[in-house]
């Protein structure tokens, strides 16, 4: 389906009408139906990062939506075999997920489940691949946290593609965009990429930032001890940071010895005086949020962070590179400190570490990321904003054919 963007014929919302058994009723009066189209299961609790659960769960609660699953497909016999026989000859590598020939697979599965579907709007959840040459003839909502123009060479997974691989997701990601009527995006670098690497127009695109994968335990945040207490969460060790967050820490140790460091996720060999938990499961995270005093994330490259988020919710102030989508969810000054990727990321990481050794500061900032979290950072929010895209696409799309209709003889 080609964009959609007609503002309609001036009607008032309760002009126009849809069809609902025996009887016309207005666009308001009808309930929203929606598919939820993913490549992930919305009932796995780990999917994309552990947040299509949530969406799914919020959207369901607000709208009548059918879930439209296609991780069970498997790749094009011609993605596989290019991904095997580039992995063994080359170094480069070749992403099925971004690949023409499953597009177009996935795609004609797209096109009739969604029209036999029924559904008012597609709400396409971190699904480029499913959209990019399905046919679609309702408006689509593009769910996503980044473009892969802005994940390549950015992300260790969209690095050292192969030439072929580059330009299948250069070109199935343009498709994408195209095919979409609106986007739903987790961050302003998620929107900047889309105006400045797609030229859609920014009036297309609004941020909504996501909630967090785990859920905020009530009541006050646990303290215990007399050092600061900093977490690092990193199932990407490298991508995270690690190394410079231990040299922080470290640092840091030697003016305020009793700082402590707790490590969750797939680290190396670490000195004796940090404590190392390995990969821990998610509802064993909240916790571990509430106990710490702040969550340091030095990562060299960060679509937005769902840590981010869960910080929030806990009341958990953030130190963090401001890279990627960081800066949509850290508000610097106000829910933590945000420093400079590059050079100087270590000394201003120290220098933040440092200062918020002093309470009243860490207060401050524990208060405002609780606020942020209570104001933006929740599902309730994001489905909100979100639904009502999908219902001004639904109006739009009612408006337009009622004036087709009344102009027929």
């Amino acid at each position: 389906m080609g964009r959609n963007r007609g503002r309609g014929a001036g009607l008032r919302e309760e002009e126009v009408g849809v069809n609902c058994g025996e009887r016309v009723i207005s666009v308001s009066e009808a309930p929203l139906r929606l598919a939820f189209l993913t490549p992930w299961r919305v009932d796995d609790p780990a999917a994309w990062s552990g947040v299509v659960m949530h969406m799914h769960a919020a959207l369901s609660e607000r709208a009548c939506t059918q879930v439209i699953e296609t991780g069970h497909l498997k790749a094009s016999i011609f993605d596989r075999g290019a991904a095997k026989i580039l992995g063994q000859f080359s170094s480069k590598q070749y992403l099925t997920g971004h690949a023409l020939a499953t597009s177009l697979k996935v795609g004609k599965y797209v096109t009739e489940t969604v029209r036999g579907s029924g559904a008012d709007v597609v709400l396409a959840v971190a699904a480029s691949q499913e959209i990019a040459f399905a046919k679609i003839q309702q408006p689509v909502v593009h769910v996503t946290d980044a473009t892969f123009a802005a994940m390549l060479d950015y992300y260790p997974l969209f690095t050292r593609l192969h030439p072929m691989s580059i330009w299948q997701g250069k070109r199935m990601s343009r498709r994408a965009q195209t095919k979409s009527t609106a986007f739903s995006v987790a961050t302003h670098w998620a929107k900047n990429s889309l105006v400045s690497d797609y030229g859609l127009p920014a009036a297309d695109c609004e941020v909504v930032p996501f909630g967090p994968r785990v859920e905020p335990v009530p009541g006050p945040r646990s303290r215990a001890g007399v050092g600061l207490r900093v977490l690092v969460v990193a199932s990407d060790w490298r991508r995270k940071g690690g190394d410079k967050a231990l040299k922080a820490v470290g640092a840091v140790r030697l003016k305020f010895p009793q700082t402590t460091l707790t490590v969750v996720g797939n680290a190396p060999l670490l000195p004796d005086w940090v404590k190392s938990l390995g990969r821990v499961p998610a509802d064993q995270m909240a916790g571990l949020y509430a106990e710490h005093d702040v969550l340091l994330e030095l990562a060299d490259a960060n679509a937005g962070g769902v840590t981010l988020t869960d910080a929030h919710a806990f009341g958990l102030p953030v130190i963090a590179t401001d890279t990627g989508g960081v800066c949509s969810i850290v508000a610097h000054g106000e829910s933590g400190i945000l420093i400079s990727p590059g050079e100087n990321a270590l000394g201003e990481a120290i220098a933040a570490l440092i200062s918020v050794q002093n309470p009243r500061l860490r207060l401050s900032l524990a208060a405002g990321a609780r606020k942020r979290h209570n104001d933006l950072l929740n599902w309730n929010h994001w489905a909100d904003a979100t639904l009502r895209i999908c219902e001004n696409l639904r109006y739009r799309a009612a408006t337009r054919i009622s004036s087709e209709i009344d102009r027929k003889p």
